[in-house]
């Protein structure tokens, strides 16, 4: 339960009662905060086969929360900072908190898991299913790339440490609440669906929820529900991707053979020591010419090279178009088959990897590739905020120039973010000016200020301290500039900078503290 001065707003989906709970005078943020929650419960319905278990649904907000959410049954409390002014939403939701957090209705409460070490069956599938809102909300692009966000997550902590998802040995229960748990599990996930036929796999979610309502479950229990409702044995599946840490790497090149009119794909398996040495996985390969050709192949030895058939030298070669399959992809291939696949491709993934690619290379066609991209408002945003973080990467004058151009012309707030972003990777004084107008400007995102101040704090700039203690006054959501601006006096160094830190650590507010020390 939670208690306090709140007021309360009710709602109704199908008979079900919704209750909306805020601190009093938070009422104008709960439409953007919790509107769209009807259409969630009907979608989650929907997929799941399995009606909301509960005879009610409240969200409360309560101010300094130690986590996101938590889903307790039938009242899920959340964070305050989840609710936002009209400014904030510009570039902030609060529909992935109260999607996981739903979500967990089901996977969670009617079923949970039957000890921490089978964590997953209640993050993983809550992060799945968060996703899968995306995709019926938002659209194909938004859930691809929000399928590589989450890549991104599992591959920054996998390079601090890797551990199977199912972990029987730990310290505390609080090791397993990481990305392991919760994007590399959804990913996984992602790919059974896949396998299984989205079809197979709902009635196997079906099936596994009506089983075990009201008690708990392990893993085990899941494959056997899983096994049983597909007709598939699945323990080499749980084996690889859930019971053994790591995730396959694949190194994939090739070239067209013209003499013989064919074209040759090599796809090499080159994960470490602490992954499986072989992975078996589905990949799906599409070339691009006259018409589209897709071949769907199954991935089971350290090396295969795959002969393709073509009456000419195909546009572009994509691999894994729609990222169906986990693994990290590395392509071997040259800046024109890069800038190919960018421009021939109708999916988003291959074009994220295609222009990140060429981020690594660099070069003039490279830059002139990614700036295109860059300032074309009719882009994707998040293949926007690729190419700017690739011409951050390249770090040249000439990307420098580029970045400085966009900055000018770009609209969109989350590509003007990555742009800021990337113009913290250069020392040079002509990134300053741009950065200290975005920074001034409270017209701007309060994300891409918060971007700024950090931008600025790395360039090291004479003027750089003056700005940054002027951007704690800056009011934001979440506190969002005055804790990157807090981050920033930490990276200038200077003894003035250590003084108004330990100001801040006296502070009260958890989210202040946090972000000072």
């Amino acid at each position: 339960f939670i208690a306090g001065d709140f007021h309360i707003r009710e709602d109704e989906v199908d008979g079900l009662k919704l209750m909306y709970i805020v601190p009093r005078g938070r009422e104008e943020d709960i439409e953007r905060s919790f509107s769209k929650t009807p259409k969630m419960i009907k979608f989650f319905e929907e997929f799941t086969g399995v009606k909301f278990p509960y005879v009610k649904y409240a969200q409360a907000c309560v101010t300094d929360f130690v986590a996101g959410g938590m889903e307790n049954v039938s009242l899920t409390i959340l964070t305050e900072s989840t609710l936002h002014d009209e400014h904030a939403h510009m570039d902030f939701r609060s529909e992935p908190l109260v999607a996981h957090e739903l979500a967990h209705q089901w996977f969670g409460d009617l079923v949970t898991c039957r000890d921490w070490s089978h964590i997953w069956l209640n993050e993983s599938f809550a992060t799945f299913m968060e996703i899968l809102w995306r995709r019926f909300d938002l659209g194909e692009d938004e859930f691809i790339y929000g399928l590589i966000g989450m890549m991104d997550s599992y591959l920054s902590e996998y390079g601090r440490y890797s551990r199977p998802i199912v972990m029987r040995i730990y310290g505390s229960p609080d090791e397993l609440f990481d990305a392991h748990s919760y994007p590399k599990g959804a990913l996984i996930l992602r790919m059974l669906m896949e396998i299984l036929g989205e079809d197979g796999f709902r009635k196997a979610i079906k099936s596994y929820l009506g089983k075990y309502s009201n008690k708990t479950a392990d893993t085990e229990d899941l494959r056997k529900v899983f096994e049983e409702v597909c007709g598939l044995q699945l323990d080499w599946f749980f084996e690889q991707y859930i019971y053994n840490a790591g995730h396959p790497v694949l190194k994939v090149r090739w070239k067209w053979i013209n003499e013989d009119k064919m074209l040759e794909v090599n796809i090499e398996q080159t994960q470490k020591d602490d992954s499986w040495s072989e992975y078996r996985l589905p990949l799906e390969i599409e070339v691009v010419g006259d018409k589209p050709v897709r071949k769907k192949l199954w991935i089971t030895e350290k090396s295969k090279t795959v002969y393709i058939m073509l009456d000419r030298k195909p546009k572009a070669v994509l691999i894994d178009p729609e990222f169906k399959t986990f693994k990290a992809l590395n392509l071997d291939v040259g800046v024109e088959e890069l800038i190919n696949i960018v421009e021939a491709s109708k999916y988003l993934y291959p074009r994220v990897m295609a222009v990140r690619k060429l981020g690594e290379k660099g070069g003039l066609k490279a830059i002139k590739k990614l700036h295109e991209i860059l300032v074309n408002e009719d882009e994707f945003w998040g293949l926007r905020r690729e190419a700017a973080k690739a011409l951050g990467k390249i770090g040249s004058s000439d990307a420098l120039d580029k970045l400085v151009e966009a900055l000018k012309t770009a609209k969109h707030p989350k590509v003007r973010r990555a742009i800021v972003e990337a113009l913290g990777s250069f020392k040079e004084d002509k990134v300053v000016k741009p950065l200290i107008e975005v920074l001034r400007n409270s017209r701007e995102s309060y994300y891409v200020r918060a971007s700024a101040v950090l931008s600025l704090a790395k360039t090291r700039h004479r003027d750089a301290f003056n700005e940054l203690v002027k951007a704690l006054e800056y009011k934001s959501h979440n506190h969002v500039i005055l804790t990157s601006a807090l981050e920033g006096l930490g990276i200038l160094e200077l003894n003035e900078s250590k003084e108004i830190i330990l100001k801040y650590v006296k502070d009260k507010s958890i989210i202040v503290k946090s972000a000072a020390i």
